[in-house]
């Protein structure tokens, strides 16, 4: 069962689909003549469309929704009308429930100087939109806010002799140790006590050796966990060591199964204990951008709405047996070539928003996810790694994420910077190095 929602779309607005998957759900094997009833409910807030040229937020517009129940995007079975008597936006003032804070522009930055396709007047600007682009080169504009390891400096650090800056307490006798916080709520004074506790070395240690592992903490009892690869599967590329492995996200995305990805990460948690794994990096929820692209196989589908029901699935199975599942790759890691060769990726926001962040937010807000691979990519002229805008305002501020972000391998492409992630980081939820 397929419900999908067709918005009032005004020439020239908001860009709408008219064809926007909302939920869907499988019957029971059903034998002839037998019926099943499924129920379906659908969060008002999620009509809205993401309107980033006036409002800078979500918007559910005045006018008449169809729902529908579909054979497929194309085909309706059966609607009904929901009306929205006048517009609903979801600024600062009026949040979406779901979020822990207003959802507003972040990416301006990354939009470009690309003509978009536009639904206005029958897209009539579809030869312009799809056209080949007159020039590859990068303006001088976005050369000089494009930085990699050669050009970042962070201007805005606190310097030991600067007269406003934050005094940091480290090898403090707290009498605390890790374990002592089991429970205790993430904003709870007890985290910094602990964190006073570390000297500068384990806090290098922390961030510096987050490649397939976390780091051991003698000084607050913290042990080491394993991380292992991948996401069909549990793989450990030291010991050569992997678990049994299943059919790639594409084919459980075609089931149209939560069960069954949700069974899928079950197993893999199960594995993961036996093979005293902790941290398993998947699934992976990048987008079917094109079909050519090199790592589909890896990914769930077309569509951010059935990737995201499945990965989040996913997640919950593997959380279940006390594994934490690193989502990836943060975000628009939608294309292989040169994608560790500074590849920036430009697209507007409420493209990135209702399409390739979809399967995150609803990882973080549906599965509670605590573990985030970020990406090669850079978001405009923003390598994905070091975007403030993504790691923390969208993922922690808006989405309220409580977890710990961890690199792309960083060892071998030399245009990643370790001063650009690590501003990212919140108390103990250090962005790692996957070296």
């Amino acid at each position: 069962m397929e419900i999908y929602n067709d918005p009032p779309y005004t020439n020239g607005g908001i860009e709408k689909a008219s064809a926007n998957l909302l939920d869907f759900a499988k019957t029971s094997e059903l034998a002839p003549g037998e019926s099943e009833t499924i129920d379906f409910t659908i969060p008002v807030e999620d009509l809205a469309s993401y309107d980033y040229k006036n409002n800078g937020c979500y918007v559910l517009e005045a006018g008449d929704y169809i729902i529908s129940t579909n054979s497929d995007s194309h085909n309706v079975l059966d609607s009904k009308t929901y009306t929205v008597a006048s517009d609903i936006v979801y600024n600062e003032s009026n949040k979406r429930e779901s979020d822990a804070v207003a959802a507003t522009n972040q990416f301006d930055f990354a939009e470009g100087e690309i003509t978009y396709l536009s639904r206005a007047d029958g897209f009539a600007n579809y030869a312009e939109a799809t056209a080949a682009p007159a020039d590859y080169n990068m303006s001088d504009e976005v050369k000089a806010v494009f930085d990699n390891a050669h050009t970042y400096t962070e201007v805005n650090y606190e310097k030991d002799d600067d007269p406003n800056a934050e005094d940091i307490t480290t090898g403090a006798k707290n009498g605390l140790k890790l374990a002592d916080l089991r429970g205790v709520d993430y904003n709870d004074s007890k985290w910094d006590d602990l964190l006073d506790e570390m000297s500068i070395d384990d806090l290098q240690q922390t961030i510096g050796f987050g490649g397939y592992q976390t780091a051991a903490v003698d000084s607050i009892g913290k042990v080491r966990t394993n991380d292992c690869d991948g996401p069909a599967s549990i793989n450990n590329n030291f010991t050569g060591v992997g678990s049994v492995g299943f059919p790639a996200a594409t084919l459980i995305g075609m089931t149209w199964s939560k069960d069954l990805a949700h069974d899928f990460g079950d197993s893999i948690g199960k594995m993961a204990n036996e093979m005293n794994t902790s941290g398993w990096y998947g699934p992976a929820m990048n987008i079917h951008r094109t079909a050519f692209a090199g790592r589909n196989f890896e990914y769930y589908s077309e569509d951010g709405v059935l990737s995201g029901a499945m990965a989040a699935n996913a997640i919950a199975g593997a959380q279940e047996h006390g594994v934490y599942a690193y989502m990836k790759h943060f975000a628009l890691n939608d294309q292989e070539g040169n994608r560790t060769s500074m590849l920036a990726t430009w697209s507007n926001e409420q493209a990135i928003r209702e399409i390739y962040l979809k399967p995150f937010e609803m990882s973080v807000k549906d599965a509670d996810c605590h573990a985030v691979m970020s990406s090669f990519n850079y978001i405009g002229s923003r390598w994905a790694g070091g975007c403030t805008e993504l790691l923390q305002n969208v993922l922690r501020g808006e989405w309220g994420f409580l977890g710990f972000v961890e690199t792309d391998y960083f060892g071998v492409y030399g245009y990643m910077t370790a001063d650009q992630g690590c501003p990212q980081r919140q108390r103990s939820d250090a962005l790692h190095h996957r070296q």
